[in-house]
């Protein structure tokens, strides 16, 4: 069960690394590949202690997700913007 649950991780991430890089941002240089999963494991815990505060303060964990995402969202983007895909980001805005 673990093993497929990594496996599924690790496509699902070098897929999304593929399509963000690409469509959003224009690159799929796969030097930046480990920014990109740094950044995916720094959302996953904000997201996760974002998800735990909300339900101890008595959020149920569907409406917590909810609350969460234009968060995450946001955040995900800035961080890929300025960290991941930054100098692809600067030369399409000139």
């Amino acid at each position: 069960m673990v093993f497929s649950l990594a496996i599924s991780w690790i496509l699902g991430v070098l897929f999304n690394f593929r399509t963000t890089g690409r469509l959003v941002f224009g690159s799929s240089d796969p030097r930046l590949l480990m920014r990109f999963v740094g950044v995916y494991f720094g959302l996953f815990w904000i997201n996760a202690a974002g998800l735990r505060a909300l339900e101890w303060a008595g959020l149920a964990p569907a409406l917590g997700a909810l609350a969460l995402t234009p968060f995450i969202a946001a955040t995900s983007y800035a961080l890929m913007r300025d960290f991941v895909f930054s100098a692809v980001a600067t030369r399409a805005q000139r």
